[in-house]
Formats: C-alpha cells, structure tokens, sequence
C-alpha cells in the first residue's frame, strides 16, 4: 500500500494485467512445414506438407506494459518526505512532487491501477 496526503493507495495487479494484455483472438495459428525427399541423383522424389493448427494465446502489449512498469518503479521508489503536512491533501502533496511522479501517479489512478482505499 502507498500512503501520502492522508490516504492510503493500493496497486491492483489485476488491473495491471487488464491494462497491459491484448484482448484474445480468435484467430487459430498455422504452421506449414514441408518435407521434400531426393533421390541419389538429387531429384525430388516424394515431397509432404504437415500442417498444424493452434489457438492463438494472450498477447502482452510490451510497449505498454513497460510504461506502466516504469511508472510503478517511480511511484515506489520516491523517497518520502517526513515533513510534509499530511492534513493538506493529497493534491498539495502533489504539487510538491516531481512533474516524473505526478504523472506517473495519475496515470495509474486513471488505469485503476492504483486505487485510494
């Protein structure tokens, strides 16, 4: 939990999966390989197609995932400050914070990713 300005935060790693994967598709996935065979002379001979058919399954949007990873990183790993007036809010907490945080915190608030409790 992250706790500034008089409340407290949660990260919902749910909602970190939900923001980060690409919905499923239907799509099937299909492989072809072919066998070719020949004789002494390097004639082909006989030749075989083997075909295999999967479902295609959950896709991780990378670009994605790594901004939203980078943003947790700066969220957890800002230093926090000891003399900060905890009555005045989370709002002025933030205006003292840097531009880096702000963002990355709001960010997270907005993809339900952090959630105040």
């Amino acid at each position: 939990m992250i706790s500034f300005g008089g409340e407290i935060y949660r990260i919902d790693a749910d909602a970190f999966s939900k923001a980060t994967t690409l919905e499923k598709s239907s799509e099937k996935v299909k492989e072809q390989v072919v066998k070719q065979y020949f004789d002494q002379d390097n004639k082909l001979t006989n030749s075989e197609v083997l075909e295999t058919s999967i479902e295609r399954g959950v896709e991780l949007n990378q670009p994605k995932y790594d901004i939203l990873r980078t943003m947790l990183d700066v969220i957890l790993d800002e230093p926090q400050d000891d003399d900060v007036d905890d009555a005045l809010g989370s709002d002025r907490f933030l205006e003292k914070k840097p531009l880096s945080y702000r963002i990355a915190f709001n960010t997270l608030l907005h993809y339900g990713i952090l959630i105040q409790i």
